[in-house]
């Protein structure tokens, strides 16, 4: 049976983490642009696993996550003050490899397609 307080929780932590995301000053992350692929929020909401996504080549991304995680406190504190939530959750950011994987199988099928021709 879905929750639909936790759906519609993860959606407004999803809405506000964008806004403060822009907010930050750490060089690490304010030169990247960086978005928020989903939130997973768990069910005692203690914990929010964010998955984000940036046009950085993939070497550079464990740097901008540095920066991510070091403005933690920052940014529970603000996500706190907007949402109002009893219980303001652990933040984990977690780079969505998503994008990183469909251009390696392009790439790949795209040298299959000139080894037939």
């Amino acid at each position: 049976m879905p929750n639909f307080g936790l759906q519609r929780t993860e959606e407004n932590i999803k809405r506000e983490l964008t806004d403060i995301l822009r907010n930050i000053k750490d060089h690490r992350v304010a030169n990247n642009m960086v978005s928020i692929v989903d939130v997973v929020l768990s069910a005692d909401f203690a914990y929010a696993k964010i998955y984000i996504r940036s046009l950085l080549q993939e070497n550079e991304e464990p740097t901008m996550l540095n920066g991510l995680n070091s403005a933690t406190g920052f940014v529970r504190v603000q996500l706190g003050q907007k949402l109002k939530l009893k219980r303001i959750p652990k933040l984990v950011f977690v780079i969505d490899k998503s994008a990183h994987h469909g251009k390696r199988l392009e790439q790949k099928l795209k040298e299959m397609e000139v080894r037939k021709k």
